[in-house]
């Protein structure tokens, strides 16, 4: 088995899972953002 999680200690693992977790907030968040302003740029343009 060539899993490189085995070969890292624990702390570095929960390391790399609160990196993930945070990452994919920021994805979210970065989606909402963009979301928002499409929106505005369609909503003003309507008007």
């Amino acid at each position: 088995m060539g899993d490189p999680l085995h070969r890292t200690s624990q702390g570095e693992r929960s390391m790399l899972g609160k990196a993930e977790k945070l990452s994919v907030l920021v994805v979210f968040e970065l989606r909402l953002i963009i979301l928002f302003l499409f929106l505005q740029i369609v909503r003003s343009a309507l008007e």
